[in-house]
């Protein structure tokens, strides 16, 4: 690896977003992303490394509204050959599930000979076909085991 640069300052998540096309740089209240790292890790690809938080409001059991800051560290990989389609892989959880069962969601693809894989990730996008193709057993058994 050559040619890294660190830089505290953040960037907007709008821009990350902009940058992306990815949804979850839209989600929460005072989005931040901080402590980049970035630069060419090979003649394929170049990457970014940095911290993410954004604050969501959780409803409590006694009513209260309370704000919860989550934490995330986070790559964002451009590559200069090939095809990757485009998808969404976020944890999967109640919400995500309760979201597609009533039509609010994006549909999660699931994988039949990986349903530990399909239990914990909620995975979606626009080219499912090219999505299934992208995850074959080899990155599903890498998030499988890394989880």
């Amino acid at each position: 690896m050559k040619g890294w640069k660190f830089s505290k300052k953040g960037t907007s998540a709008d821009i990350l977003f902009e940058r992306t096309g990815f949804d979850f740089f839209k989600k929460g209240e005072n989005r931040i992303a901080e402590n980049f790292i970035s630069g060419i890790s090979n003649a394929y690809a170049d990457m970014e490394y940095f911290e993410y938080s954004q604050d969501n409001l959780q409803h409590g059991q006694d009513c209260a509204d309370k704000w919860h800051t989550k934490f995330f560290s986070c790559v964002l990989v451009n590559l200069k050959a090939g095809n990757m389609p485009y998808f969404n892989l976020e944890p999967e959880t109640l919400i995500t599930r309760a979201g597609e069962k009533l039509g609010t969601g994006k549909k999660d693809i699931d994988f039949e000979l990986a349903p530990d894989f399909s239990d914990n990730y909620y995975l979606y996008g626009n080219d499912e076909p090219a999505i299934r193709e992208f995850f074959n057993m080899n990155v599903i058994h890498s998030f499988e085991r890394n989880k």
